[in-house]
């Protein structure tokens, strides 16, 4: 007969992460270059 333990529940790890992967696609023409600058900032906000 096979033993199994098995647990289940919840936890945190309160621990900064030494590295973050961002990736993104996306695309947009804008007029000029202040204006792309201005909308890829608007767009990444959090």
């Amino acid at each position: 007969m096979e033993k199994t333990m098995r647990v289940t529940g919840k936890g945190k790890l309160p621990v900064k992460p030494d590295m973050i992967r961002l990736l993104l696609d996306t695309g947009k023409v804008c007029a000029t270059y202040e204006e792309a600058l201005r909308q890829s900032s608007i767009q990444t906000e959090d």
